[in-house]
């Protein structure tokens, strides 16, 4: 699984002013990548928030994206790599 975040949203206050909400997307992604020998087993996604570029105006734009990569070796083998999931109740039992 490869859990992130693509952006926020920023609530503006002004007084005197109805609250505003503000779209930014994340232009920079950094992907944690845990290997057991030539198997991958698990992939962590991180984000850069100081990364943004607005997006409230929903209109056409070009945008820049970026990303990182650390390669983390492991010693949990891939058969067993869903395990440390098995403890959240919100995911099926069996998710193969």
């Amino acid at each position: 699984p490869i859990w992130g975040f693509i952006g926020k949203v920023e609530k503006i206050m002004r007084p005197g002013a109805e609250a505003e909400n503000k779209y930014f997307l994340f232009t920079h992604v950094h992907f944690e990548i845990s290997y057991n020998d030539d198997q991958v087993i698990e992939i962590n996604l991180s984000t850069d928030p100081l990364k943004t570029i607005d997006i409230t105006a929903d209109e056409s734009m070009s945008v820049r994206f970026s990303y990182s990569v650390h390669w983390k070796p492991t010693t949990i083998t891939y058969a067993n790599r869903m395990e440390k999931y098995s403890r959240y109740s919100f995911l099926p039992e069996h998710l193969e």
